[in-house]
């Protein structure tokens, strides 16, 4: 029987002997499948559907650092949906709750049913509410702050229970810009309702508060179509109000400004209606007329007096002028005192004139320029002397020519001038 000889092994050779070891482990490791993990139901699996009966709460502790970050380069980064409440629910103590960032489009869109368009009446894409302060609250530095765009319907929706609906402010441009496309005449751009009070109210601290452009044609026929700024009072059924159109006020300068060829065109079709009415209840003037090359101010206004015209222009200015084809051009009535009052001089242009009776005739015939009927009446008196005690005898009228004679009671020894005056 032999025996086996015991041979201390060197360390080099354990040192050997080790890392071949480790290296079989390693090759053996790779060449099989490695085993596959079992999920926790807890977690959540990417590129999956995860479900969850309670609420998955991720929260940062230690610092401002951003909780949850969603990047897509084509698709939607974040897409919340809800069957039966709210996709998102974002809330925040201190600070703004939802920023949307856009380098090149539309910061925040929203639908109202489908995105299509389709489906969904009634529903709103975007609704702002608060408390205290603004529902929506749009800023921006060089395009729009909120942008309303409807085919159908309402691009802008806003409601207040007591407060202002809408309220839009800028530095530098126009607070607010609305236009149609629609060739509905019916459809405005600007829709405003108060079931009590101001529907529209523009302030400006230098400027003007409401400016209404239009680029059509106003049709003297009655279309209000073409109208820069349109205001209407109705009843509840539509027809009937008892309210103003357009109300304009001021403590110390103008309530409502027109400017244009016309400045303000008031106009009523009812038979006791009035189309332009002047008031004053501080015993001033009701309405003023003033007349001037390029802007100033008007005149002072006249004590107790309803339509007061000026106008200083030159000899030829007119302060008040009335015209009628076939009524009285002005009437003026009074009960007890004066119907016209004249302080200077007073010009008849076609009804009061001069003539001139020539030496040895006795009468002169006069064509006014006016109509003379059987009512008219004729005051004739000498200017000159007509020689010895020969002065006006009598006049005769010729409505059917219009046309009077003044007679003299002798002929006159020396030319003479006789004045007239025609009354109704």
């Amino acid at each position: 029987m032999s025996t086996q000889e015991l041979t201390p092994s060197s360390r080099r050779a354990l040192l050997a002997a080790a890392t071949g070891g480790a290296a079989a482990l390693l090759v053996d490791s790779l060449a099989r499948p490695r085993p596959a993990r079992a999920l926790d139901p807890d977690d959540v699996l990417l590129g999956g559907v995860n479900d969850s009966e309670s609420t998955t709460t991720l929260r940062n502790m230690s610092g401002a650092a951003t909780v949850l970050m969603a990047e897509s380069v084509d698709g939607s980064a974040i897409d919340a949906r809800s069957d039966a409440s709210q996709a998102i629910c974002a809330v925040s103590n201190t600070e703004v709750a939802i920023t949307a960032v856009s380098k090149q489009r539309i910061g925040v869109v929203g639908w109202g049913g489908e995105p299509d368009g389709s489906g969904g009446s009634g529903t709103t894409g975007v609704m702002g509410q608060s408390g205290g302060g603004y529902g929506v609250a749009g800023i921006a530095k060089t395009g729009e702050g909120v942008h309303g765009s409807s085919e159908a319907g309402l691009g802008v929706y806003a409601r207040s229970d007591s407060g202002i609906a809408v309220c839009a402010v800028c530095l530098g441009g126009t607070a607010i810009d609305a236009w149609t496309e629609s060739e509905d005449p019916t459809i405005a751009a600007v829709d405003a309702r108060h079931e009590q009070g101001e529907a529209v109210r523009g302030w400006s601290g230098a400027a003007t508060g409401v400016h209404g452009i239009t680029e059509g044609s106003f049709d003297w026929a009655g279309n209000r179509d073409v109208v820069g700024v349109f205001g209407i009072s109705r009843s509840v059924d539509g027809f009937g109000g008892n309210g103003i159109g357009v109300e304009g006020r001021s403590e110390t300068a103008i309530g409502v400004l027109g400017e244009g060829q016309q400045g303000v065109h008031g106009r009523s079709d009812s038979t006791s209606g009035v189309g332009v009415t002047g008031q004053s209840t501080a015993n001033s003037t009701g309405l003023l007329g003033h007349s001037r090359l390029g802007r100033g101010m008007p005149p002072p206004a006249a004590a107790k007096t309803g339509v007061y015209g000026y106008a200083d222009q030159d000899a030829g200015a007119r302060g008040v002028y009335g015209r009628s084809t076939a009524g009285a051009g002005g009437y003026f009535s009074a009960t007890t005192g004066y119907a016209l009052r004249s302080s200077g001089r007073v010009r008849f242009e076609k009804s009061a004139g001069l003539a001139t009776i020539a030496a040895t005739s006795n009468k002169v015939t006069v064509s006014p320029g006016i109509d003379l009927t059987a009512g008219s009446k004729v005051l004739a008196t000498l200017q000159t002397s007509a020689g010895g005690t020969t002065t006006v005898h009598r006049v005769v009228r010729d409505t059917a020519n219009d046309m009077f004679t003044i007679y003299l009671t002798a002929p006159a020894t020396q030319s003479c001038t006789v004045a007239w005056f025609v009354i109704s």
